[in-house]
């Protein structure tokens, strides 16, 4: 009969075979181990010569703004007009970049032949800027024509505002016309060579400046062209603005020829 092998007793836990735990490298009962010394050393050169190099990239770059700023303090050839050209021409844009806008223009009188006034009043002006540069720098389209700059400004205060005026041409409420029929005043003098003749103006509106209207108002007598007459008289609000002409007539020197043949100042001829 075999023999059976014995178990091996039961396991008691007994203290004198714990065993004590191996202590980390980096517990503070172990001194600085090589390694150790030699990483942060090499951490210490590392980061001063980081400190050094970023020094030296300041500096570099210090000294190229530096440069830069003296090529072209230097290298600014242009006159000083076009100097205050350029800085009119940023003004210019941070303007109209500012969110000022004008309202809706509306015409106002007839100031010439053919041109009519129109008017629009500058909104949403900020605080820092000066409206009446903001009137100035600010385009408006009236009737599908754009203007960079207003004829002229209005600044009727802080209560009330800055007006814009334009004048827009070709504007056919503003066209009168002459009578068809010219009066024949006849010489303006002895010998002095002038016809007279005179028209009404028809078609003024109200609120016009007639002396402007008519001073600019073309006419055509005899087929010669007339850019203005020659004077122009108010005759009130019943007979209204005429315009008066001067042509050059020669027999309105007749009269005085004559005279001078009679007491023998000239000759037949007409030489004296």
């Amino acid at each position: 009969m075999e023999s059976q092998p014995l178990s091996p007793p039961p396991y008691r836990k007994d203290p004198r075979n714990q065993r004590i735990p191996l202590l980390r490298s980096t517990h503070p009962s172990y001194g600085p181990t090589l390694t150790q010394n030699v990483t942060v050393n090499l951490k210490t050169e590392i980061s001063g010569d980081t400190s050094t190099i970023s020094w030296k990239m300041v500096w570099v770059v210090f000294g190229l703004l530096i440069v830069q700023v003296v090529v072209f303090s230097v290298a600014d050839l242009r006159t000083p007009e076009e100097r205050e050209a350029r800085r009119k021409e940023r003004e210019k844009w941070n303007y109209r970049n500012s969110g000022m806008r004008w309202d809706e223009p509306r015409p106002l009188r007839c100031v010439k032949y053919g041109i009519r006034e129109y008017t629009a009043h500058l909104l949403d002006i900020p605080t820092a800027y000066d409206r009446r540069k903001g009137c100035e720098y600010m385009p408006v389209t009236i009737n599908g024509f754009t203007f960079e700059s207003p004829t002229g400004c209005e600044d009727r205060g802080w209560w009330s505002g800055v007006f814009g005026h334009w004048h827009l041409s070709n504007q056919t409420t503003c066209m009168p016309y002459w009578d068809k029929s010219f009066e024949d005043v006849g010489c303006t003098g002895e010998g002095s060579g002038k016809h007279r003749l005179q028209a009404r103006l028809w078609n003024l509106q109200h609120g016009d400046n007639w002396h402007h209207m008519c001073e600019t108002t073309p006419a055509i007598i005899h087929g010669v062209g007339y850019p203005s007459p020659t004077n122009c008289h108010d005759k009130g609000i019943i007979y209204g603005m005429y315009g008066i002409w001067d042509i050059d007539d020669p027999n309105c020197l007749y009269l005085v020829d004559e005279v001078r043949k009679e007491y023998g100042l000239v000759n037949q001829t007409g030489q004296e």
